[in-house]
């Protein structure tokens, strides 16, 4: 049944794939395959053309997931182009699998599927040999792909370069979760440095802390993690996000979010973990989509999101406890803790090991 369906939706649009082998998995809690690699054994005639550079692409590994709510029906959410591919190591289906989980967070956790703005709500990524080692993610559009009046369709495209040098785990996640914010989170930012938008830095941040969650709990492997480990993404989280959460936290939330430079982006960045970290997920996602582009909004984004609730829990970090945090209120009253000074809608609280709540009237 599987198989059957597998060739139907992959291999009827995508007929340059004569030989191919469906490899299904499934999301962290899911006993339900969800998810589809196509592994190719065949080269693709004529190669693909990338859009931005020019170069030929001679093999592809499409990534589908199953849609919310039909069992049996999968779309396709990724195709990852290689120019070569190297026996011991064959990036591209793995790089497919990642993504598809990444894909997997944001439809779970943040209710969100790819721009239908772009080519299908496909993303392309393209794996290069040659370029500057790093990655990018660009909307454009692709001559390879037009409508019926031979117009170019518009794409959603992440290039990874200097594919040789795409070998460290820790760093090769990092990269893929990076671009993939830029492709499909909120495009929060105005910034001169370090990069114009802050979904990027997000993604990787976010979706890092989401994958060592994963881990630790054994519900994802390093083969869906390009070969990162529990205790590589520990560490990571230990030494580049962690500070950023504990400042957050004990930072009145507002500052330095105006700041158009890498210490504004990194303010809104750690209050964004710390929310995560803090709040139920609804709370957290709502956050995000009332933001909008202005950093400077998202402290008050936080307030409005918690206090659409009834009864907002605050889930205080273990690391936290004891320590003078700041905690989302908006004109709720505060349980399980007192308030040493308040500030637009945040409560200045000394962080108990006792559970804390918000309950608020709703109009």
């Amino acid at each position: 049944m599987l198989a059957c369906l597998f060739a139907a939706i992959v291999l009827a649009p995508l007929n340059q794939e004569k030989a191919a082998i469906p490899w299904t998995f499934s999301a962290p809690g899911s006993e339900n395959s969800e998810f589809i690699v196509q592994i190719s054994a065949e080269q693709r005639k004529p190669p693909k053309v990338s859009p931005l550079n020019r170069w030929q692409f001679s093999w592809v590994f499409p990534g589908l997931a199953r849609t919310p709510g039909q069992e049996d029906v999968y779309s396709l959410r990724f195709r990852t182009y290689v120019q070569s591919r190297d026996e011991k190591k064959d990036l591209g289906p793995l790089v497919t699998r990642s993504l598809l989980h990444l894909y997997g967070f944001n439809v779970r956790k943040l209710r969100l599927d790819h721009s239908p703005s772009y080519f299908r709500r496909i993303v392309d990524v393209y794996l290069c040999d040659r370029g500057k080692a790093g990655g990018e993610q660009r909307f454009g559009e692709d001559p390879g792909i037009t409508d019926e009046y031979g117009n170019p369709q518009r794409t959603n495209q992440i290039y990874i370069y200097d594919l040789p040098s795409f070998t460290k785990p820790l760093e090769m996640i990092r990269e893929i979760a990076h671009e993939y914010g830029h492709a499909t989170l909120p495009p929060i930012g105005g910034y001169k440095a370090p990069e114009s938008w802050a979904n990027g830095f997000l993604g990787e941040h976010l979706y890092l802390v989401w994958i060592a969650r994963e881990l630790r709990e054994g519900r994802l492997k390093p083969v869906d993690t390009l070969g990162a480990t529990s205790a590589d993404l520990q560490l990571y989280i230990r030494n580049k996000i962690s500070p950023k959460v504990q400042n957050a936290a004990t930072t009145r939330p507002d500052t330095g979010l105006e700041k158009r430079d890498a210490s504004g982006m990194d303010a809104l960045i750690g209050l964004a973990l710390y929310a995560e970290n803090l709040l139920p997920e609804s709370v957290f996602r709502r956050s995000l989509m009332l933001t909008g582009q202005n950093p400077s909004e998202y402290a008050n984004a936080i307030v409005e999101a918690s206090s659409e609730l009834t009864t907002t829990p605050i889930a205080i970090p273990s690391f936290l406890v004891g320590k003078q945090i700041w905690v989302p209120i908006g004109k709720g009253k505060l349980s399980g803790a007192k308030a040493i000074t308040s500030h637009k809608g945040w409560a200045l609280i000394k962080a108990p090991s006792s559970k804390v709540h918000v309950s608020h009237t709703i109009r």
